[in-house]
Formats: C-alpha cells, structure tokens, sequence
C-alpha cells in the first residue's frame, strides 16, 4: 500500500472512531452548605409571634446556644422590641420549654433532653408527667421525683436508654417550675412530740411536718398550707389554717373533700 492511501485510512479511522470524554475530578469532600434564611421578630409583634421567632431560632440546625443579649441581636430586634422579647423568654424559661445550660446558653429544653409538665403521684409511690405535644407520659420512679407534688408543673431529664428500647420512657424531675399544690386535707397525729399532717389523698407522697397544731387535737381533719420545701430528704412543711373536727365524724367528709379540692362552699 502506497505512502498517501495509508494516511488516508488512518484520517478516515480517526474521524469514525468515539470520541472519549474527558474526566473531570470532583472532590466529593466539599459539600454545599446552605444557610437557612434569618429569623427576625419586628417592632409590633404579639406575645405568639415573639414566642415562635424564638423557638424557631433555637430550634434551627445552624443554632449556636448563646445568652439573651445575643440572641436578642440574632433576631434583629430594636429597643422596642426589648420588653416583649425579655417577658416572653422569661415565661419559656419559666415553663421549661426553653433552658440555659452553665457554660454554654439557652436552648430547647427538648434538645437537652429535658422536658416539661403537670405530675400526678400514683399509689406505689411512682409518678407520671404529662407533657405537652407528647402522647405518652413520662413515668418518674419513686426517689426521682425531687420536691414535686401532685399537680406541680416539673422540669424532668429523660433517660435516653429508655427511648432507645422503645418502651415507656422515664425520667427524674430536676426542677419545680411551678408549686401548684398549695395546701393539703388531712389528719393531724403525733409521734415522739413531733406533730405531722397524713394527706387525705391517698397518692400524695409525704407527710407534711407541722409545728404548732393551732388548738387541733391528734385525730382531726385539718387544713394545712404548705411552706417552701426545697430538700427531698426532709418532710414538707405547713401550717395548719383551719381545724375542721374529727376525722371520724362522718359530717365532715363533704366539707373535707371541697377543703381538699378548693371548691366554693356557696352556691347561687
């Protein structure tokens, strides 16, 4: 074959031949990160507005906890705002739903694994905390309910063994938020000088200590307002407000109950 008829069936394979597409080298370590767009709370917003621009920020994947000031800048808010903004932080603060931890700052007290709500005492001595946008309660075994009392609103710390056996959760209260259990009906009695209160309720879980019986004698139904109880190793403590009568004085049951209760003994 001649020199020119091998150059042309060279130039006709080159022309028939695919054509290979070059590599290009992607560096699968950078990833794109997309900012999530502010959170911002206006001069004028109600009490709802201002509660949800603050959850939301906390609750935002790129959320750094930080104190009140500079969450206050986060949400670009001005002097006017200031009032609402500190009012309603410290209502969250206040329910629970939003917690400052030491040495880092406010979160969602969901994020820490702390939760909020009503207690109620069952008659082994255990507790159940309902709380809110949760179905289940949260079951609080005895010697992990602190100072609460039936009906007081309960911080709690969820045990994370528990959520991730998928059986009913527990928790152990860490802080009363608000002692909604103000007084008690109960039985006055004695034991080595020392007066105490046994709650007609059957599930409140301690006696209550009193130091001056205010004319009752042991065996009466009393009212007792109950002191500030800050130590679970310590029995409550109360002052007696009303002598009701015997305990065995089968006339006192109806008003006992609406002593317990807080019902209005007048009708119209």
């Amino acid at each position: 074959m001649s020199e020119a008829k091998k150059r042309s069936a060279r130039t006709r394979q080159n022309q028939q031949a695919p054509k290979r597409r070059s590599r290009k080298r992607v560096d699968k370590n950078k990833e794109k990160v997309v900012s999530e767009p502010p959170v911002q709370a206006s001069t004028g917003d109600s009490y709802e507005e201002m509660e949800q621009a603050i959850r939301r920020l906390l609750g935002r994947n790129d959320y750094v906890p930080c104190n009140e000031e500079t969450l206050a800048e986060q949400l670009g808010l001005t002097r006017g705002d200031r009032e609402l903004f500190e009012r309603v932080l410290h209502d969250l603060l206040e329910s629970g739903m939003v917690v400052r931890l030491k040495r880092k700052g406010l979160v969602l007290g969901e994020t820490a694994d702390l939760l909020s709500g009503s207690i109620s005492f069952l008659r082994n001595g255990a507790a159940m905390v309902n709380c809110p946008g949760r179905r289940d309660p949260i079951f609080i075994p005895p010697g992990l309910q602190g100072t609460a009392l039936p009906g007081d609103l309960v911080q709690i710390r969820l045990n994370k063994q528990d959520e991730q056996e998928h059986r009913l959760l527990e928790g152990k209260v860490t802080k009363v938020l608000d002692r909604r259990c103000r007084h008690i009906v109960g039985v006055l009695s004695m034991e080595g000088g020392i007066a105490h209160v046994v709650p007609m309720q059957s599930t409140f879980p301690r006696h209550v200590l009193v130091r001056d019986t205010c004319g009752a004698e042991e065996g009466d139904r009393v009212l007792v307002k109950l002191g500030e109880w800050n130590d679970p190793a310590l029995l409550p403590p109360g002052e007696i407000s009303e002598v009701l009568g015997p305990a065995e004085n089968p006339q006192l049951d109806t008003l006992a109950v609406m002593k317990a209760y807080d019902i209005e003994e007048e009708f119209s």
